[in-house]
């Protein structure tokens, strides 16, 4: 869903993207032979159990959100970012285990970043802050040793950028 209006402080834009995984199966040979291994992925951190699940995270629900404000040669943009709970494939069942009744927990991240344009010389310069809060990855049994998910969850934390656009 976008949202786009003109005001009397500026353009009004704002933006929210969701994605539901209905299904992810993975089919494997069975190293004992008969049937195939079915591995239903959607909603769990895997164990590493087939080279396509390993160590992966496959949450129902991602999204995304975003609002930006701009007026003349400035804008600014927020923009929450939104990954779903998953069952823990490998936590075990322990009372001191950290990832509390097997679940990986939901994790929301905020980013802002603030644009100044110079339309003289056809250029702009962007300054911002992904991670604002220094959110970090859930814990995850299933991704042992290093307990988190690196190619679903924001590993850097908070970081800086600063970017320069030309045209031409």
């Amino acid at each position: 869903v976008r949202y786009r209006r003109n005001t009397d402080i500026g353009l009004i834009e704002g933006s929210v993207q969701g994605t539901r995984l209905q299904k992810f199966d993975v089919t494997s040979p069975n190293p004992a032979g008969g049937d195939p291994i079915i591995t239903h992925a959607v909603g769990t951190s895997t164990g590493g159990t087939t080279p396509a699940t390993a160590r992966a995270t496959y949450p129902r629900w991602k999204g995304l959100a975003s609002l930006r404000w701009s007026n003349d040669d400035w804008a600014v943009m927020w923009r929450g970012r939104y990954i779903g709970s998953t069952k823990d494939g490998a936590a075990p069942a322990l009372p001191t285990t950290p990832v509390k009744g097997d679940r990986v927990k939901a994790v929301t991240y905020q980013d802002l970043q603030l644009e100044k344009a110079f339309e003289k010389v056809r250029a702009n310069v962007t300054v911002g802050v992904n991670n604002v809060f220094d959110t970090q990855p859930p814990l995850s049994y299933a991704n042992a040793p290093i307990n988190f998910d690196i190619y679903t969850y924001d590993v850097m934390g908070r970081y800086y950028y600063v970017r320069f656009g030309k045209s031409f």
